[in-house]
């Protein structure tokens, strides 16, 4: 039988990002209880941080077989499925979840992301703004639904993100969202205060890098923004969109010191 000792056990390998290791004390948990619900959701949660959106949504349906009308296992089972590009399920997931709770923001943020990522800026700024309603001070919430509206040229996105300091430090995605937001509002020294903290914990980030070298761009910084490019030239096996990146990005800079063979090439 398990124990509260062991779920313990298991929360804290998975917290110390010994992530393999958590699943594994967890299948050996529910060899001998395999329908422990605590077990169930640690091994769900590895999965999913593992990126093994399948097996992961396989633990979700099981544990919501056990516990169907749980509001927050129907959002985290939409949330792999999103994970996964089964966008129809997840959509019906988040559905569900707003069914069983209404108040809960965390399942209209889901349905949110799932609208950006369907191109639906409309429907999504609309459940992006109702979790914004529901707890407004929620920094994911608010940073999302900015976005949003910038995509449906709304000028709410610049009260949103108001008090946007204080949120600080943020999730190293989250944080890049947030700094491009601001650059689309026009406030490109907030954007790199924001991107610059980040490059300072990310530095073999090309994403990060790329989006800096932009901003010293945009703010006539051109030689930082020739440094950092080459610096992600050097970063190991770039991907091509990456490299695309690059070549853009040094026609821009070419441009701007009348070169005029680079951005013909480019």
């Amino acid at each position: 039988m398990t124990t509260h000792f062991d779920v313990q056990k298991i929360s804290e390998t998975l917290h110390a990002g010994r992530l393999s290791d958590a699943e594994q004390l967890c299948r050996t948990c529910l060899q001998g209880d395999p329908d422990n619900e605590g077990v169930l959701l640690l091994l769900a949660v590895s999965q999913h941080w593992q990126s093994h959106f399948d097996d992961a949504a396989a633990t979700y349906a099981h544990l919501l077989k056990q516990v169907p009308a749980s509001s927050i296992y129907w959002n985290n089972y939409g949330v792999v499925l999103h994970a996964n590009h089964a966008y129809t399920e997840a959509r019906a997931a988040f559905a569900k979840a707003i069914e069983l709770d209404p108040a809960n923001a965390a399942p209209h943020i889901g349905l949110g992301l799932l609208r950006l990522d369907l191109r639906e800026p409309t429907a999504a700024r609309d459940a992006l703004l109702e979790a914004v309603r529901l707890d407004p001070n929620l920094p994911l919430a608010r940073i999302h639904a900015a976005r949003a509206c910038n995509l449906c040229r709304d000028n709410a996105a610049e009260g949103l993100l108001q008090g946007w300091e204080t949120w600080l430090p943020l999730d190293d995605g989250l944080q890049l969202v947030l700094a491009y937001e601001k650059l689309t509002l026009g406030d490109a020294r907030a954007s790199l205060q924001l991107l610059e903290e980040l490059h300072g914990r990310t530095p073999d980030s090309a994403e990060v890098s790329l989006q800096l070298a932009s901003v010293y761009e945009r703010m006539n910084r051109n030689e930082e923004a020739k440094t950092l490019l080459a610096q992600v030239e050097r970063m190991p096996m770039p991907e091509p969109r990456t490299l695309l990146e690059i070549a853009h990005q040094r026609a821009t800079l070419a441009l701007r010191d009348g070169d005029l063979a680079p951005a013909r090439r480019n």
